[in-house]
């Protein structure tokens, strides 16, 4: 049952990942006949696209979780699910020509890659484990992102004029958590590597032989 459910996160992220190309496509024959709606696609595509990343890095983690803490695969999970649910209600916002649509789908790609930085995050403690700079520094700027990107979101619904440059800024600092996230877990994957390689003899008088 295990194995059937994590074959389903594949075809789900599969299926996302085609539903993103399709948007795409969409978007970009609706911008070449200058229809306002593209860019509603395009935004729809983004979302759907990292989605779709978000859910192949849980179907991966998913084959060593058991056993281990579920803190960041909740995480993941909800930022994955909100992603999801203001995407679309930001794509009927603005395939209706209705207010605010910017405001729902810019949040959508926000918690999107928040969500494949927590579902990251877990990868990496299931297959390493340990806490250091790099894991410090992503975690600070994903708690920026997420408190900005709420911050932006409510003054977008007030119809203040600050919110876009409040989302921008959540953007930005979920993809440097991102990164940082990525660049934890393969500076994890070296040191363990190293760790891994037998040691090297040695010959009296001599020292270690290269």
């Amino acid at each position: 049952m295990e194995r059937q459910g994590r074959s389903w996160d594949i075809w789900l992220g599969l299926l996302l990942s085609a539903a993103a190309l399709v948007f795409g496509a969409v978007g970009l024959g609706s911008g070449l006949r200058g229809i306002a709606s593209s860019t509603t696609w395009y935004w729809a595509a983004l979302v759907l696209g990292l989605s779709s990343g978000a859910v192949l890095i849980d179907e991966l983690r998913g084959h060593m979780a058991e056993a281990m803490e579920r803190r960041d695969a909740w995480l993941g999970t909800i930022l994955l699910l909100g992603a999801l649910a203001t995407g679309v209600v930001g794509f009927i916002l603005g395939i209706t020509d209705r207010a605010h649509a910017s405001t729902w789908l810019t949040t959508a790609a926000i918690l999107a890659v928040l969500a494949m930085t927590a579902l990251v995050d877990e990868l990496r403690r299931l297959r390493h484990g340990g806490v250091d700079l790099t894991f410090t520094y992503a975690a600070v700027f994903g708690a920026l992102g997420l408190v900005m990107g709420a911050f932006g979101f409510i003054l977008g619904l007030m119809d203040y004029a600050a919110s876009p440059t409040w989302l921008w800024a959540a953007g930005i600092s979920s993809v440097v958590a991102l990164g940082a996230q990525f660049a934890a877990e393969h500076r994890a994957a070296l040191n363990a590597e190293i760790a891994a390689q037998p040691p090297r003899p040695t010959t009296p008088g001599h020292g270690t032989v290269s």
